[in-house]
């Protein structure tokens, strides 16, 4: 593996067994780490055709970012947004947790989420709320057009200014044993249900 990569152009430097678990932040680290610039990744504008956008109002935990990043990336989200006070995508716990993703999948975090939102609302895009103890609110969301789902916090979930910025409200039906499903969890499931009619069949 080390002669392949050699052979690409990539500067390769030995460091010692310490050195790679303080650049890894790892106890037992793999025994390679790379350097890469952040991806330059042209973002989507309002009134650009999309599938699906999903934002995270507030994801603190950079071990759940991470785990969706990649569900994002394998169920083909156009981008990911994130809100203020979230985990850094680019810190070493979300990017082993992306798994890779993190170099495919345009993350986001805008100056001004809602007025983000509210510009792609205003140009055609349907927007969905994800919540857990509402009423009246639908099962599925739609398959197709142009869709931004917003999903809350871990503790907190989605704030009643943030779900006011909705068309619409989605919740994920079960037994509800549990007060609520982990954010990593909820993400890949509505996910999912978003996307599963692009790829029926593949």
């Amino acid at each position: 593996f080390i002669a392949r990569i050699g052979g690409s152009g990539c500067r390769l430097r030995r460091v010692s067994s310490r050195t790679m678990r303080w650049i890894s932040e790892l106890d037992t680290p793999p025994g390679i780490a790379v350097v890469c610039p952040q991806p330059g990744f042209v973002h989507r504008r309002p009134g650009d055709p999309f599938s699906l956008i999903v934002v995270l109002t507030l994801v603190q935990d950079p071990g759940n970012l991470g785990g969706i990043i990649r569900t994002a990336d394998y169920f083909g989200v156009d981008e990911l947004w994130l809100g203020p006070g979230s985990a850094d995508p680019y810190g070493p716990k979300a990017v082993r947790g992306a798994m890779g993703a993190t170099l495919r999948m345009p993350v986001l975090m805008p100056t001004d989420l809602p007025g983000r939102i509210g510009q792609f609302r205003q140009e055609g895009a349907e927007v969905w709320a994800a919540v857990a103890h509402e009423t009246d609110t639908e099962m599925r969301i739609s398959p197709s057009g142009s869709r931004i789902l917003l999903l809350g916090g871990e503790s907190r979930g989605l704030l009643p200014d943030e779900v006011s910025l909705a068309d619409r409200k989605v919740s994920i039906p079960g037994a509800r044993r549990s007060e609520s499903l982990n954010l990593a969890v909820a993400a890949g499931i509505l996910i999912h249900s978003a996307t599963t009619d692009r790829y029926r069949g593949a």
